[in-house]
């Protein structure tokens, strides 16, 4: 099981949820630093966080990224059959799951599930199903909540 919590908490569940998706009971997972995380287990997801940061081209990454957050969604309108017009428009989904990553990466937000985004209710919502508008309104919150600003050429920026 500590193999499993291990690779959990290199993809970036918390302790809590890498401890129940490995096995865990419940309350162990809740006091995973203490119970789950034994020094070996601490040396071991440090030494394969090292490897894997060794690994990464950073501009590289930080490209891709950007390239992520300026996501376009092609929309194409036809008349007989035939494309007509074809404009390419913010896909607002895809931003907000880079800026989700982004602010993961750099250890400046910590979701408080991974069962997906939740309401104010705290249920959870469908992003499939807001509007274009409802998506980059929730864009804009966690990018201002982030401190990441916007680049009036390209949309979001690091």
């Amino acid at each position: 099981m500590s193999k499993e919590y291990v690779k959990n908490r290199i993809d970036g569940k918390s302790k809590y949820d890498a401890g129940v998706a490995a096995g865990f009971s419940h309350s162990m997972a809740r006091n995973a630093a203490n119970r789950i995380e034994t020094p070996e287990v601490r040396d071991e997801i440090e030494s394969l966080q090292r490897a894997i940061s060794a690994e990464i081209d950073t501009s590289l990454l930080a490209q891709k990224l950007r390239e992520g957050l300026d996501a376009t969604t092609p929309k194409t309108a036809q008349k007989d059959g035939q494309i007509s017009d074809e404009r390419l428009y913010p896909d607002y989904r895809i931003r907000l799951q880079y800026i989700e990553k982004i602010a993961l990466m750099s250890r400046q937000y910590q979701p408080r599930n991974t069962s997906g985004p939740t309401g104010k209710d705290g249920g959870p919502i469908d992003l499939e199903a807001l509007t274009d508008e409802e998506l980059k309104e929730r864009e804009r919150r966690l990018e201002q909540e982030l401190g990441i600003g916007q680049d009036p050429n390209h949309g979001s920026a690091l």
